[in-house]
């Protein structure tokens, strides 16, 4: 995190983090609302925090759009593969 708006309350310069931005989440720097970041994992490396947002709408676009999964159905999709944090949905 290299700097942090007036608003924010969970994160302050200096802290790892990990998340989505709808601009330019491939580069070095992006602006992103924070409620859409969380703590990066200490075991886990900025690359591979950074593929959990990749795994996680990849799972949700499956379900939603190739599934047909609708509002009051449920499905639960376990990530066994990868250490904390684990992506479910159910």
């Amino acid at each position: 995190m290299e700097a942090v708006g007036s608003g924010v309350t969970r994160f302050r310069p200096g802290d790892a983090v990990y998340g989505k931005s709808n601009h330019g989440s491939f580069a070095e720097y992006t602006c992103a609302p924070e409620n859409t970041l969380g703590p990066k994992p200490a075991n886990l490396t900025f690359e591979q925090a950074a593929a959990i947002p990749v795994a996680a709408s990849t799972a949700l676009q499956g379900l939603r759009d190739v599934g047909l999964l609708e509002t009051g159905q449920r499905s639960t999709t376990h990530n066994r593969t990868s250490r904390p944090p684990r992506v479910a949905t159910t």
